[in-house]
């Protein structure tokens, strides 16, 4: 804006008559200037005019989409305890979706002495990087998740009638259970039931 160069000359020009000059001359000077303000300020067009507004907004909204959008992808990888993990967005995603593939395909989970280090070694990642990945992506840490999933299988194969001829506890140690307290822990935990009550809501009848 030209009339801004003009502001800053007439500022300039101004200090030096403060400097140089005598009161007389100064005071004439600024009256000048104030009326130059004055005038050729009303005359512009407003800088936050209705255009210039929505432009503006517009900028602004796509500043803050974008913005979220990054801490959303940024935030399904990050924890607050992982901030100094070197593990970045793209390798967490596949290490999630490597998981989530081996998990449900090789039913490593009904291995009753799976360990966190174990499954890392069979995907071939690093252990603490496995844990950061389960614990942000599944919100659950290691052996919550695992458990979840040998409670899923749990219900899959108790829903099939051929397995009416098995007892509940049979099914949980297929599943990868070690133990009865452990399965009625994790059940609860997943269900908000114990396994009684699930089936008796369900009507199932297993021995």
């Amino acid at each position: 804006m030209i009339w801004l160069h003009y502001l800053i000359y007439g500022i300039g020009l101004i200090w030096i008559f403060v400097i140089y000059g005598n009161d007389e001359i100064l005071f004439s000077l600024v009256v000048l200037f104030v009326i130059f303000i004055g005038y050729f300020g009303i005359n512009q067009v407003g800088v936050f005019s209705s255009e210039n507004k929505k432009n503006l907004s517009s900028s602004t909204d796509d500043f803050l989409n974008s913005k979220d959008e990054v801490n959303i992808s940024y935030d399904t990888i990050k924890n607050p305890k992982y901030v100094k993990s070197g593990l970045n967005q793209e390798t967490a995603i596949e290490i999630h979706k490597l998981l989530k593939e081996v998990i449900e395909k090789n039913q490593l989970f009904t291995n009753s002495e799976l360990t966190l280090v174990e499954l890392a070694q069979t995907l071939d990642v690093l252990p603490n990087n496995l844990s950061q990945v389960i614990n942000t992506f599944e919100q659950k840490n290691f052996y919550d998740y695992i458990n979840s999933k040998r409670v899923e299988l749990f219900l899959k194969l108790v829903a099939i009638p051929e397995n009416k001829k098995y007892t509940i506890l049979s099914l949980a140690f297929d599943c990868g259970f070690n133990s009865k307290s452990s399965f009625n822990k994790y059940f609860k935990k997943v269900t908000n039931l114990t396994p009684s009550e699930y089936l008796n809501s369900l009507k199932i009848d297993v021995m």
